[in-house]
C-alpha cells in the first residue's frame, strides 16, 4: 500500500510529489 508509505514519511512524500501521486493514483 503505497498510500500508507507516502503518508508516513511526509518529507519523502513532499519532495517527490510525482513519485507520491503516481503510486497513490494507481493504487486508488
Amino acid at each position: 500500500m503505497p498510500v500508507i508509505f507516502c503518508l508516513l514519511p511526509t518529507a519523502y512524500c513532499l519532495l517527490p510529489t510525482a513519485y507520491c501521486l503516481l503510486p497513490a493514483s494507481l493504487s486508488a
